[in-house]
């Protein structure tokens, strides 16, 4: 069983959880013997990297599924509160390299606070915890997030995981409102 991790504020988080709360099986993946059914969505809370990882490692999930905005550079998610970053290449080097907290918090923000280098320490914290956990898969629902090698790579590092997928192309959830035919034809 994997867990989906709703990593999404507003309407577009809400339509997700709504989708893996109904339909609990991943629709795209071609065999059955690789194909799971997803939990309950878990919904992060705020939504940055820190607590998405946070959630990830609590959850202690061996396969997971992740929805984030994204784009072609990696995930569209605030890596802290604070701080309006993607998480790119760059900056998944940046959480793993050998950088301290403090050169890793000021590059972030020139003048990191104390408080932002302690959320830097928390971050980086549960990274190893999630790191740690050695995930079988990692399914990513985030808008052409697999378009480039590097970001798949970058992103598979950093969940520590044995594989890991995301679409080439747009991604979304919505709402379908179907309504019967009238016409007596």
């Amino acid at each position: 069983m994997a867990t989906v991790f709703v990593a999404v504020a507003g309407r577009h988080g809400t339509n997700a959880s709504n989708f893996y709360g109904m339909f609990r099986e991943e629709p795209n993946v071609p065999s059955p013997q690789t194909r799971h059914k997803a939990r309950r969505p878990i919904s992060v809370r705020p939504v940055t990297l820190r607590h998405l990882m946070g959630s990830i490692a609590d959850a202690r999930a061996p396969e997971i599924g992740v929805v984030s905005h994204g784009n072609t550079s990696g995930l569209v998610l605030r890596v802290l509160p604070n701080i309006s970053l993607g998480i790119d290449v760059p900056m998944v080097e940046a959480l793993l390299g050998n950088d301290t907290d403090d050169t890793v918090a000021n590059n972030m923000q020139p003048g990191a606070s104390r408080a932002l280098v302690n959320a830097v320490r928390q971050l980086r914290r549960n990274i190893e915890r999630v790191q740690a956990l050695h995930l079988q898969r990692v399914e990513i629902r985030g808008c052409r997030i697999g378009h480039r090698q590097p970001v798949l790579r970058a992103l598979k590092r950093l969940f520590g995981a044995q594989a890991l997928s995301a679409p080439r192309m747009l991604d979304g959830y919505g709402t379908l409102r179907v309504t019967p035919d009238h016409n007596p034809e």
